[in-house]
């Protein structure tokens, strides 16, 4: 029967030194061999007037109403409110520099129904 023989724990030693200096090497010839620019152009675009704030928000356009067509007229009546879209821009300071309208539009719609009349008593 063959014995087989292991490495002992200075072979593993000396191995692993060798493989880290070896490393070592690589890193510092990378280095040398590798040319990195200290200065790289950015690709990042920036603001061209002072820096600005933009919000959206929607404010009302028009409100109007119709009579219920299956209801009695006395039932009630729908409102459509009309909304519009825009585009506020602010400073840095938070003061409001214009407003712009956007193409988006939003409408909604309720049913109010006819209150009974009550009377105060005097």
């Amino acid at each position: 029967m063959k014995e087989e023989k292991h490495p002992t724990w200075k072979q593993i030693t000396i191995g692993t030194l060798a493989g880290i200096n070896l490393m070592f090497l690589a890193l510092i010839a990378g280095k040398e061999s590798i040319a990195i620019e200290e200065a790289v152009p950015s690709l990042a675009k920036t603001p061209k007037g002072p820096s600005e704030r933009i919000e959206y928000g929607m404010e009302l356009v028009e409100t109007t109403t119709a009579s219920a067509q299956d209801l009695p007229s006395t039932a009630g009546r729908w409102i459509v409110e009309h909304y519009l879209q825009y585009e506020y821009h602010y400073d840095q300071n938070g003061r409001l520099l214009f407003k712009s309208p956007t193409k988006e539009h939003s409408y909604l719609r309720y049913f109010q129904p006819q209150g009974k009349a009550t009377s105060t008593p005097s």
